[in-house]
């Protein structure tokens, strides 16, 4: 952004604040993704055992280090761009989904496991993503609706190989 378009100034201590508690947060995610990895691999070095934890484990070590690299590659400065738009942004007061965005997000995931227990594993799966992808912001329905499908029935698909229980569907076929 040029000169013209918007001005540079510090970080204010509040905001560093905040970052130095996402890094400590994201550090105890990684940090508990990795004990219990390796506290599952002491009990039972088995893949049916590790089959599900294991990536899940890869997943969350990935995801906790590019943000962690993301939030200190933006720190580097203490700088940050602004605009007339920003500060326009800075005025207007969050909506409540803004606001309450996590307690959103627990209640939904309520909401999920109730609907597994007390319903079926695909259709949950289904809203539950439905509606966390509209709570983080998505607004296009038609790719929420798909990615909601397709990622419904690829865990269910996933599953059905995996476990030697079976467990119920509404819409995606037993197969046998």
């Amino acid at each position: 952004m040029s000169k013209a378009h918007g001005a540079r100034r510090p970080l204010a201590p509040s905001r560093r604040r905040r970052e130095w508690g996402q890094l400590a947060l994201l550090a105890l995610f990684a940090a508990f993704a990795l004990l219990y990895l390796l506290d599952a691999a002491r009990q039972s070095f088995r893949i049916d055992n590790l089959s599900v934890i294991a990536p899940v484990t890869a997943l969350v070590l990935l995801i906790c280090g590019r943000l962690i690299w993301r939030i200190l590659r933006d720190r580097e400065g203490q700088v940050i761009q602004t605009s007339a738009s920003d500060a326009a942004d800075d005025a207007l007061a969050p909506s409540w989904v803004e606001r309450y965005r996590g307690a959103l997000f627990a209640l939904l995931l309520v909401a999920y496991l109730l609907g597994l227990v007390f319903w079926v594993f695909d259709v949950p799966t289904f809203l539950f993503l439905l509606a966390a992808l509209w709570l983080q912001g998505e607004r296009n329905w038609v790719a929420m609706t798909v990615f909601s499908a397709l990622f419904a029935a690829g865990v269910c698909w996933s599953l059905r190989l995996m476990v030697s229980f079976p467990f119920d569907t509404l819409l995606i076929a037993t197969g046998g």
